[in-house]
């Protein structure tokens, strides 16, 4: 019973610190890297409109259903920008990229980015809300906070993506 109770109080204590250190609302966390087009992405030189960043796998189903939630909302939300995050392998870059082009989204993989401020994307699919100041406004994850199509245009009228 011991070694039980052990075990959960280390799994407890595991999880808090990984999800403690994604970046906090408020927060403008570095991100640079060549999309998958070979164009950079740098999120301190796009401040100025809304942008999602959505971390997914071309394996993940969830990750597809979202992915479907936020294509809809750049189509209809002006100046909203949508950049896709892939943390597979580079050999699976051109499986990634195939999967971009049928929706002609921006797009990269982890592997190569350069990346502070994160902490660990433990969970997929995440996605994370950025407002015209570069502010983090929303953070999506399928476990605390899971996308909905309704509850992201709420959040998109308040911070004012029109």
């Amino acid at each position: 019973m011991h070694t039980f109770k052990a075990v959960i109080i280390i799994l407890s204590c595991l999880f808090s610190i990984s999800t403690s250190a994604l970046p906090k609302v408020g927060d403008l966390p570095r991100l640079k890297v060549q999309d998958l087009n070979g164009s950079e992405i740098d999120l301190e030189r796009m401040r100025g409109k809304p942008l999602l960043l959505h971390f997914f796998a071309t394996w993940c189903p969830s990750c597809e259903r979202e992915l479907s939630i936020l294509e809809k909302a750049v189509h209809q939300e002006h100046g909203l920008e949508l950049i896709l995050l892939s943390p597979e392998p580079r050999r699976s870059k051109a499986e990634v990229k195939r999967r971009l082009k049928s929706s002609a989204l921006r797009g990269a993989l982890l592997e190569e980015a350069t990346l502070s401020d994160w902490g660990q994307v433990s969970v997929l699919p995440m996605t994370f809300l950025l407002n015209q100041k570069g502010e983090l406004v929303a953070v999506f994850d399928p476990v605390k906070n899971p996308l909905s199509e309704e509850r992201l245009n709420q959040i998109l009228k308040a911070v004012g993506s029109n």
